[in-house]
């Protein structure tokens, strides 16, 4: 199963002890412990190990002032949820180098032989002067400078690398203040290359624009790779940020071995999932059968059951491959949690796709919301299952008879004309936001 929010390895061996549970406490408004960052960095680096390059001149390398800082830096600059942190440390510890040194290091580039080289954990860099290959106007040392009314970052520069408190400080200025999407449009060659890569962001202009970096981490997944072009830039080359699957690679380790965000962030979308639309979690264990038609399914024919087919299939004068049974299987999930179903015509049209638009139970939204039961017309019917969230630009839909199983399958949202909840289930304006689905849904195949 994909939405792993459902049943977790966890609860299948049992229950899990009170105190264990009491431990399972995600970062957001939270400190981090000098512990967590030591574990933080093993799972990185393979080592609990900072600030170990020679060229390295922070003046205290020890993990409890970085801690320290780094916790007081994120509360002062509002990076104060699980998914700001895990992008913000994401893009912080490749501009660091893993957290090996606080400064751009000699190499062939000119930055790193300018005055205003990058320096801090995000790279406090300054500007170059017309015509010139070099860093050597003060450019966003001034502005931090003048943020934080310090007037000695302009003089000594090199004071954002040895200090710990400017070192990490100004990672938070430039992410939460001084670096945003454009008020408009991006430059056209990176707008392409933002929307080749990641088409679900087509409406970015509407999203984001003249947000923070922290701000945009607030869409998850979604802007990562937009993120990292606004702070670090755009190869054109080859279509991407710079270093971009270096970045992906911390992100997502972050993000899954660290913070555990879709197990433990009650913020996340997956986990808001979890608690809306509660007859997902049986569509979701059905599904996880990853049930095919054989002729003689038992599991797929109990979904015939309160149904006129339910007496012909246990007879075996009828089977799963004689009867669509899309929709029967959402009767069946919706009974299961106190609705009636469609009852109709002697039972008749709880196997008929189409009568869900007009479930007597239900209302139809005209847009999907996760666990929505989705309606579309075929040739000789229709087709029925439940809106399991988004892929690129379009949905994801759980239902039966697709392609003669049960699972998950990518549709346009335009395929469908209905998207129906129970009328006494109530929709924010949150639910619109479909969860991202994990994996590889399949293609649209035969309804039938």
């Amino acid at each position: 199963m994909l939405f792993e929010q459902i049943v977790s390895p966890r609860c299948k061996r049992g229950l899990v002890k009170e105190e264990d549970e009491k431990e399972k406490k995600c970062f957001c408004n939270k400190n981090f412990t000098v512990d967590e960052i030591k574990q933080m960095v093993k799972l990185l680096k393979g080592k609990e190990l900072i600030w170990e390059n020679n060229a390295c001149t922070i003046e205290d390398k020890s993990f409890e002032a970085f801690s320290n800082q780094l916790n007081a830096m994120m509360s002062k600059y509002s990076i104060n949820t699980c998914i700001r942190k895990i992008h913000f440390l994401a893009q912080a510890i490749h501009e660091s180098a893993s957290l090996s040194t606080t400064e751009e290091l000699p190499s062939k580039y000119a930055s790193s032989k300018s005055i205003y080289k990058g320096r801090g954990i995000i790279q406090l860099t300054g500007s170059r002067d017309k015509g010139s290959e070099y860093y050597n106007l003060p450019g966003s040392y001034e502005a931090y400078a003048n943020y934080i009314k310090k007037p000695e970052i302009k003089i000594t520069p090199s004071i954002v690398a040895s200090d710990i408190f400017y070192c990490v400080d100004s990672a938070g200025w430039e992410w939460s203040v001084e670096k945003k999407a454009p008020k408009h449009h991006f430059r056209s060659d990176i707008e392409k290359g933002i929307l080749n890569k990641t088409p679900e962001c087509k409406n970015y202009k509407e999203e984001i624009a003249n947000k923070s970096l922290n701000e945009i981490a607030d869409f998850e997944d979604k802007y990562l790779f937009t993120i990292s072009i606004l702070l670090n830039g755009f190869d054109p080359e080859i279509g991407e940020p710079n270093n971009w699957k270096e970045r992906l690679k911390l992100y997502e380790l972050l993000r899954d071995k660290f913070f555990k965000y879709n197990e433990l962030c009650e913020a996340s979308s997956e986990k808001k999932s979890k608690k809306r639309a509660p007859w997902m979690k049986l569509a979701w264990l059905e599904e996880a059968k990853k049930l095919k038609e054989t002729g003689s399914n038992n599991e797929i024919q109990k979904y015939f059951k309160d149904t006129a087919y339910e007496k012909p299939m246990k007879d075996n004068t009828k089977n799963e491959k004689d009867i669509a049974w899309c929709a029967a299987f959402v009767n069946w999930i919706m009974r299961h949690y106190g609705y009636e179903g469609v009852k109709t015509d002697q039972g008749y049209d709880a196997v008929r796709a189409l009568k869900w638009a007009t479930w007597p139970e239900g209302r139809d939204l005209g847009k999907p919301v996760y666990g929505a039961i989705a309606v579309k017309k075929r040739p000789g019917g229709g087709h029925v299952g439940f809106v399991a969230g988004k892929k690129g630009n379009g949905i994801v839909i759980l239902g039966g008879n697709q392609s003669q199983k049960l699972c998950c399958v990518s549709y346009e949202v335009s395929d469908y004309f209905a998207y129906i909840v129970p009328t006494n289930y109530s929709v924010t304006e949150e639910d619109y936001n479909l969860p991202e689905y994990k994996g590889n849904p399949g293609v649209k195949g035969t309804e039938l």
